[in-house]
């Protein structure tokens, strides 16, 4: 049902120009006050996309990577690469820290575009 929801908040029409694209409050709304999409994105549960990549990929750059092509289907640039080993090394929490990441992609402006 999580993803129903999901999809038909961010579903567009793929021919439209992509300066035509542009987030919606509905968006803004379903990636603030959704229980379930919060659970989905929860690196603490292991039935999770983020809990599983966090045992899988012991390595935080190969996560951060993976991260990126899963929410914005490109790699990782190395600017981005540090951001998010920064982020993690001063966070001292490695799943917190990927589910911060993990939110700061899906609520990129580039993540509606590839949406």
């Amino acid at each position: 049902m999580p993803r129903v929801i999901f999809n038909q908040t961010f579903g567009y029409d793929p021919g439209l120009p992509r300066d035509e694209i542009s987030g919606s409050i509905p968006q803004a709304l379903l990636l603030m006050n959704s229980q379930p999409l919060a659970l989905a994105m929860d690196g603490d549960r292991r039935g999770t996309l983020l809990g599983r990549l966090l045992v899988e990929l012991p390595d935080d750059r190969e996560l951060a990577d993976e991260l990126h092509l899963r929410t914005l289907a490109r790699h990782a640039t190395p600017a981005e690469i540090a951001v998010c080993l920064d982020h993690v090394r001063d966070s001292g929490d490695r799943a917190a820290a990927f589910e911060d990441i993990f939110w700061a992609l899906v609520n990129s402006a580039e993540f509606i575009h590839r949406n």
